[in-house]
């Protein structure tokens, strides 16, 4: 514990020492710091250029952040690097992420997440399942509520050769994790390349029934995705498209492909 504690307790906060000479004699707290901050600022000197990249700092929160959190917050976004944090320092972060949650339906979490304020992107921080049908559940139920999912899977994956999320497909013998990536990569697509105006889309689950979630520009565009084990059929509620024809496919998020285009009038769908 002594270890634990003394790892997480820096001599001045708020106050950058990054760039003094260091010294053997310095007490443990500046030390701590300094080697902190050095390496935080290589990290953002390597990585940051590759545009894609956030930070976060001590992220679960189930243990103790001592006295550095808001510190290494300004030390990172002063330096220009998009930071990640949980919820209680969402006015000072650039995004936030999501509590540790379980169950595979994480579409209440995200719609949480989302409806905050003041408004933040939502990233799914980690939780089981992280295998078999269950983790295409909770990803695309996380996406269905505004959030963007990260897999970050520390539990179950570990293998002799590969260690925790070891991924490596020319690992012999690893967890590859081919399956789960194919399925990231269809949510990914889906999002990305089909949804005309994702930006403008909200959760609005009050338009479909039981088993199914709903993401919506209303009378513009709607996305639903029904759960393993829904009932067959569900309602969706296209009134406010009352007047249009709108364009309607079947996707499946296990392969990534689409069905024939068929129109749809505005009005209420069965399907």
């Amino acid at each position: 514990m002594l270890f634990r504690s003394e790892a997480v307790l820096i001599e001045s906060p708020g106050t950058e020492i990054a760039e003094r000479q260091w010294s053997e004699s310095w007490p443990n707290p500046r030390k701590t710091q300094w080697v902190w901050e050095r390496l935080s600022d290589e990290l953002i000197k390597q990585l940051n250029p590759f545009g894609n990249v956030f930070f976060v700092f001590l992220d679960e929160h189930s243990y103790d952040e001592g006295n550095m959190g808001q510190h290494f917050l300004d030390f990172i976004r002063k330096r220009g690097a998009v930071w990640v944090d949980w919820d209680p320092r969402r006015k000072g972060v650039d995004f936030v992420y999501s509590d540790t949650f379980t169950h595979d339906d994480k579409n209440g979490l995200a719609v949480k997440g989302f409806g905050a304020q003041p408004a933040r992107p939502y990233l799914l921080l980690e939780g089981e399942p992280y295998r078999g049908d269950g983790f295409r559940t909770s990803i695309w139920t996380f996406a269905m509520g505004g959030g963007h999912y990260t897999f970050h899977a520390d539990t179950g994956q570990e293998t002799p050769q590969t260690g925790i999320m070891g991924y490596d497909p020319r690992m012999p013998g690893g967890d590859k994790g081919m399956v789960k990536r194919d399925w990231l990569g269809h949510l990914s697509r889906f999002f990305n390349n089909t949804v005309h105006d994702l930006d403008h889309m909200t959760p609005r689950n009050e338009l479909v029934s039981t088993g199914a979630y709903c993401l919506a520009h209303l009378g513009v565009e709607y996305v639903v995705y029904s759960k393993i084990g829904a009932p067959a059929t569900f309602h969706v509620d296209l009134r406010d498209a009352a007047a249009k024809k709108l364009q309607g496919r079947y996707y499946d998020p296990r392969n990534g492909r689409f069905s024939d285009p068929f129109l749809i009038d505005g009005s209420t769908m069965t399907t």
